[in-house]
């Protein structure tokens, strides 16, 4: 039987430490957080620095995505019109795949940007909800009290007691100056515009819900000796009333009655709200929006901003623009030179052949990619006459004009004519006998 020595007990213990040690790093590694500039928020303006930039950024990335909408249908309109300048077949037939791809791209990219306005719309509005509220509480965070206007109270029933005196202030809270507080994106913050980055945040950093209440006030009353006699309101010392002795030092009265209105420094709690329900991916965290004051929940916020995360808009590029990879792995571009060197026949599945044949068409490095594709549209100019009009323009520059559409005209007539020439059967000429 075997028996386990010291040594080999040692191993054993070892490689369980080991184990262990693995799976809390594994368990540990994906642990949610926020993004660099959340994991600064440690107060009421840091939190509203936060909140301003995700709109920001919010309303930068759908405003780019909208903008470069036009861009794309016009590429696919130049596309066709270079597809149609004459040129060497494997460009013509790129250009031709190149159209008809980007307009796909062109409208889904218009119904992605449909599908998500209404999220981006609530996204935002929360998000401004939360900051105005926050703006609001911070102009209204007091760390000082200062007391002016000092009188006395005469003799007066109060709460049915007979024949009583008091002495009042004026009392002014003053905001607490000391907390750098600026929407600016270049202020001296901590929370810095340039460090969000929604993309890797997988948490919520956030001050919590009891650090927005109001601040308590604490009433102060003293007297010493007789109240009946402190007749004058002392003027170094509001809310002070003696009977004699008003000056810088009280020490000389002989009796004070004395009131004094303090207030408790705002206490900031953080927390932080996972934008996901387990983990760092998967089913975003459950909205509170439908019950009472629910726009205000944090789990409504990490929610939000886990569903635009998902499906998150961005700025797309013409076909012709983009890097020749992402042509190359394209399986509908594949597909469609596929037909154009086959028609009918199936596409390979092997990997490399079908890279092949893209770069038959499009060019083996970005650089072939520009002299041929990207030259053809941006540079190479069209050159005809139509009519009296003289036409001398790339297709970029014509896509989506009236004189773009005379000189797909144009060639699409020399076309036709060119096929039904073709087509015309030639006369047999006959013999006489």
């Amino acid at each position: 039987m075997y028996k386990i020595t010291t040594n080999s007990a040692l191993v054993l213990l070892l490689a369980q430490a080991i184990v262990i040690r693995l799976a809390v790093f594994t368990a540990t590694g994906n642990l949610p957080v926020p993004d660099t500039a959340g994991g600064k928020v440690g107060y009421l303006c840091g939190d509203a620095r936060y909140i301003r930039f995700l709109v920001d950024k919010f309303i930068e990335d759908y405003g780019e995505a909208l903008a470069a909408l036009p861009a794309l249908s016009k590429a696919a309109n130049a596309y066709t019109i270079a597809a149609s300048n004459p040129a060497a077949p494997t460009t013509q037939a790129a250009m031709h795949v190149l159209a008809e791809l980007q307009t796909m791209k062109a409208n889904a990219a218009a119904a992605e940007l449909a599908t998500v306005n209404s999220r981006y719309d609530l996204a935002i509005k929360l998000l401004k909800q939360r900051e105005g509220r926050l703006h609001a509480i911070i102009q209204s965070s007091y760390n000082q009290v200062t007391q002016t206007d000092g009188a006395t109270i005469g003799s007066d029933t109060v709460k049915e007691k007979a024949s009583t005196v008091g002495c009042k202030a004026t009392v002014t809270l003053v905001p607490d100056q000391s907390k750098n507080f600026s929407l600016a994106r270049d202020a001296d913050h901590a929370v810095k515009y340039a460090d969000v980055n929604l993309n890797s945040a997988t948490q919520l950093q956030h001050v919590t819900e009891d650090s927005l209440k109001h601040q308590k006030m604490i009433a102060k009353a003293f007297c010493t000796s007789t109240a009946t006699t402190t007749t004058t309101a002392s003027t170094h010392h509001h809310g002070f009333c003696v009977n004699t002795g008003d000056e810088t030092s009280l020490s000389g009265a002989d009796a004070i009655l004395r009131a004094e209105l303090a207030i408790e420094e705002r206490t900031v709690n953080i927390k932080q709200t996972n934008l996901h329900e387990i983990g760092t991916t998967g089913t975003c965290t459950a909205t509170k929006i439908t019950e009472a004051w629910g726009e205000q929940e944090a789990d409504t916020l990490a929610s939000v901003l886990c569903t635009i995360k998902q499906q998150k808009v961005a700025k797309r590029q013409p076909l012709h623009k983009q890097p020749l990879t992402n042509l190359e792995i394209s399986v509908q571009i594949a597909e469609a030179l596929n037909q154009v060197q086959s028609p009918g026949s199936p596409l390979t599945d092997d990997a490399k052949k079908k890279k092949q044949l893209v770069n038959k068409y499009f060019g083996s490095s970005d650089n072939e990619f520009k002299a041929n594709i990207e030259k053809a549209i941006e540079t190479t100019e069209v050159d005809v006459t139509i009519g009296k009009t003289k036409i001398k323009k790339t297709p970029l520059a014509l896509a989506g004009t009236d004189e773009g559409i005379q000189v797909l005209s144009y060639y699409f007539g020399k076309d036709l004519a060119a096929k039904a020439e073709t087509t015309v059967p030639r006369p047999v000429p006959t013999m006489n006998k």
